[in-house]
């Protein structure tokens, strides 16, 4: 159970002090990959790839899951890509 809950952890991530326009460049960065629904919050399907996300704009917190990936993909590469996208 404990091995669950800390595979969990590392699935899920809250962003803070993310801004619309941080937003919009995640979105733009990650289109070809994984599309990010219309909207603040939804479900991501694409190419083997499960998740959600949630943007709440008057607190500036994105907070995104990966549920699932293909195993050819490391999350450690996915995270990083989407951390990349908001901060540049």
């Amino acid at each position: 159970m404990r091995e669950n809950a800390a595979l969990m952890s590392e699935d899920r991530k809250t962003f803070t002090n993310v801004t619309r326009a941080q937003l919009d460049n995640l979105r733009s960065a990650i289109a070809a990959y994984v599309p990010l629904p219309a909207g603040d919050s939804g479900t991501i399907e694409s190419q083997g790839m499960k998740g959600s996300f949630n943007y709440d704009e008057a607190a500036q917190t994105l907070a995104l899951s990966i549920d699932e990936a293909p195993f050819f993909v490391p999350r450690a590469m996915i995270w990083s890509t989407i951390e990349r996208a908001l901060t540049g």
